[in-house]
């Protein structure tokens, strides 16, 4: 299996297993749509269809992935991180900048887009709440990242035309026909007996308890493709019936965030995906019946 396409550092980013559920979408579609894009890992690792959209209704991370994409962005892009060490100062001016376009400041996508990728790089865990102080390897990995994965990821939008929004995810999904494909990343569910503990990873796009039960209730009527991927959850498991959607469990694989700041690992968990559609026949062989399943 070829290497998978990266971008940057990020909160759940689907890095090792972004080729594996890409594996479940089929031949035929017409479009497919990264609708909780992050990182743009899903979108950039699936296959082409005529029409292929990244979207994120974070305005800064979509300015982030319009900087990547645009020929002359990209370049001007490069030029401002390069210039700009990784520092702290470097670090608490880009949230300063985050921080005034959710109060309504005006910035270009570029302002924006650098400040993103500051901010998720220079972070603890990508989160943007601390300052990670960087060693040697760190400090490569951020220099090297500029010429290496996120040329690729440039080169790959630009070739397969990959677009860039800015919308709801739950109006993606509603608009979607039977051709369409929609990929759901969706922030992980967080609550006392949820794997997710800890709630505001995702800022101000985090998303709550009664907005993933939105999501759910339109996730059951609508008529596209969807494709959801996350934690095993008990309201996944009671709201996606098994009339409705197929479950796959991809097994165990590290937290989004595998270690605290004091350095202590955290505990493995499943990693489950979810759809509404007749997944590729080499998806259905390759799982086990115990990880191939009508949601039981």
């Amino acid at each position: 299996m070829a290497k998978a396409i990266g971008t940057f550092p990020y909160y759940g980013g689907k890095q090792r297993l972004c080729k594996r559920i890409a594996e479940f979408i089929p031949q035929g579609v017409v479009s497919i749509t990264d609708a909780c894009g992050g990182s743009a890992k899903l979108i950039l690792n699936c296959r082409y269809a005529p029409r292929m959209v990244y979207n994120d209704l974070n305005p800064a991370m979509a300015a982030l992935m319009t900087c990547i994409k645009d020929r002359h962005l990209f370049g001007e892009f490069l030029k401002r991180v390069e210039t700009e060490p990784y520092s702290e100062t470097t670090f608490e001016r880009a949230r300063v900048v985050l921080a005034g376009q959710r109060t309504g400041g005006r910035y270009t996508q570029l302002e924006l887009g650098v400040a993103k990728y500051q901010g998720l790089c220079m972070s603890f865990n990508s989160t943007m709440e601390s300052y990670a102080k960087p060693d040697e390897k760190k400090l490569r990995s951020y220099r090297e990242r500029l010429y290496g994965s996120l040329q690729d990821a440039h080169f790959h939008m630009d070739d397969y035309d990959i677009q860039v929004t800015c919308r709801d995810a739950i109006d993606i999904m509603a608009e979607s026909g039977p051709e369409d494909m929609v990929l759901l990343d969706v922030p992980y569910l967080a609550g006392p007996n949820e794997e997710r503990r800890k709630t505001g990873a995702y800022g101000a796009y985090d998303w709550g308890r009664d907005l993933h039960e939105k999501f759910l209730d339109r996730a059951n009527q609508t008529a596209g493709k969807v494709l959801i991927c996350g934690y095993e959850s008990r309201l996944y498991a009671e709201r996606l019936k098994p009339d409705r959607w197929l479950k796959v469990d991809l097994g165990e694989v590290a937290k989004v965030s595998a270690r605290s700041k004091l350095g202590e690992s955290k505990p493995r968990v499943h990693e489950i995906v979810w759809v509404n559609y007749e997944p590729p026949a080499k998806v259905i062989r390759k799982f086990t019946n115990s990880q191939f399943s009508k949601n039981v």
